[in-house]
């Protein structure tokens, strides 16, 4: 066997291997562990990339004539696979998080479900919690906010079944993160926050449908401590679907 043909053998096993991991993890990245939906294409993915890059292989080392530029090239064909797999990142949950902030796929708590969700279910994935909070990737804290009894919409209250549910999760980050020069997709709509207790007093919110929301402050704080741009939190709510299904508010867009 040639050094070329072992170099192809090799490179198609870990193009292979590469496709059965990226399969594997999009699966387990999905909101449900047992929505059918998340495995059906699953076969596809590990397939297709095979597949193609076979025939690419092929391909190079019976028709180009130099074996540093096969082997070149093989190894270039070996990035399909990888490609492929990382197409599958993207949170279907919440499909516009920014690029550099794509947390709910990988997070530990992406099978809690706003409005769903109970406290049962918080300590089931979180455990109890301690005096220092949950914590996500060091960098982060994360605080999960329950439904409360009373309120009301449309002159109804809310429906009792959601008091105890998980209103929304919400990511602080601990040091400070700039938000200045980030650019928000038409996807999401732009209002004003205000806060009574809070430092600053108001922030630029950003919500898509989908019930994703960047807090940004638009100012800074007094003591210099808060700079404007300055990320105030992400926050993984309800969609505006699930939220009109659940407390029967009309659907309304952010005035």
């Amino acid at each position: 066997m040639s050094k070329l043909d072992l170099a192809r053998k090799l490179i198609f096993l870990i193009g292979a291997l590469v496709s059965i991991v990226m399969a594997a993890v999009s699966s387990w990245a999905a909101p449900d562990p047992f929505d059918v939906d998340a495995y059906r294409w699953a076969p596809l993915w590990v397939g297709i990339p095979i597949i193609c890059f076979y025939v690419v292989a092929e391909l190079l080392v019976h028709w180009l004539p130099s074996t540093p530029i096969r082997i070149g090239l093989l190894l270039l064909a070996c990035v399909a696979p990888v490609r492929s797999g990382t197409a599958q990142e993207t949170d279907r949950l919440y499909p516009n998080e920014l690029p550099g902030y794509q947390f709910h796929a990988r997070a530990t708590w992406r099978s809690l479900q706003p409005l769903v969700s109970r406290h049962a279910d918080v300590t089931a994935v979180l455990g109890e919690l301690k005096r220092s909070g949950y914590t996500f990737e060091r960098s982060w804290r994360l605080t999960v906010h329950y439904w409360a009894d009373g309120g009301s919409c449309a002159g109804r209250p809310f429906p009792s079944l959601l008091v105890g549910t998980v209103a929304y999760l919400e990511l602080v980050p601990i040091t400070r993160v700039s938000f200045l020069d980030m650019r928000f997709p038409s996807a999401f709509h732009k209002v004003v926050e205000m806060g009574e207790h809070d430092r600053v007093g108001s922030w630029q919110l950003y919500r898509d449908e989908f019930g994703l929301e960047y807090r940004v402050y638009d100012k800074a704080s007094s003591d210099g401590a808060i700079r404007a741009g300055d990320l105030k939190s992400i926050v993984y709510g309800p969609s505006r679907k699930t939220y009109v299904a659940m407390t029967g508010c009309p659907d309304v867009e952010d005035e």
